[in-house]
């Protein structure tokens, strides 16, 4: 850890009681060995270096707990993501995402409370951004949640129906929905569209022009 500008490692003999044991207490922490402020060299070599986090080791750059890398000489990333879904529950008002809590989510409509919307956020900032948008009702009998955008200049793209295949509203069922964020710059503005990855999972009748 770094400390008051000078880095220390925990004693393995220290046991697990580290809590508001601050990093100058000798009895659970020792001074990083040599420490500098700057290196300037031509080739680095480390095994375990910690850079922003991310942990060299296995000729890779991984996070900590190994589930995410980055393999620079292989070429690829492998990646999950933890928990990843926000579970919304079952829908009782439109919902307005800020995406404060991440990009995937679950949620379900049904008739006591009728059709909902989710409105998902359409500016610049989330241009690559993937959403995953999860309905659990048990099948297209139920009420669909209703997928808009928040700018009304954007749009659904739909690559594989009538034409253009711009929508701006999608019916979700007891399906997900892949979505994309894509960049659009014109005299609206600058935004993102969202590109539906998976749209062969619906019917050409769930995208909609309101």
């Amino acid at each position: 850890v770094r400390y008051n500008g000078n880095y220390y490692v925990a004693r393995v003999d220290a046991g697990n009681g580290f809590t508001n044991k601050v990093p100058t207490n000798t009895n659970y922490w020792n001074t990083f060995g040599a420490q500098f402020e700057s290196v300037a060299t031509q080739l680095l070599l480390a095994e375990n270096a910690n850079i922003a986090g991310w942990v060299f080791r296995n000729n890779r750059l991984e996070t900590q707990e190994g589930g995410t890398y980055l393999d620079g000489s292989g070429g690829f990333i492998k990646g999950f993501i933890i928990n990843p879904y926000v579970d919304l529950g079952t829908l009782t008002k439109d919902v307005i995402l800020n995406f404060a809590n991440g990009f995937n989510y679950i949620a379900k409509c049904n008739f006591i409370n009728g059709q909902k919307t989710i409105y998902i956020p359409c500016d610049s900032q989330y241009n690559g951004v993937i959403c995953l948008i999860f309905s659990t009702s048990f099948s297209k009998s139920d009420v669909a949640i209703r997928i808009r955008l928040q700018n009304a200049n954007a749009k659904i793209i739909v690559p594989g129906y009538d034409g253009t295949g711009s929508k701006n509203a999608v019916n979700l069922y007891n399906r997900k929905i892949r979505l994309e964020a894509m960049p659009v710059t014109n005299l609206s503005g600058t935004y993102v569209n969202w590109y539906v990855d998976n749209y062969s999972d619906f019917d050409s009748d769930d995208f909609l022009s309101l």
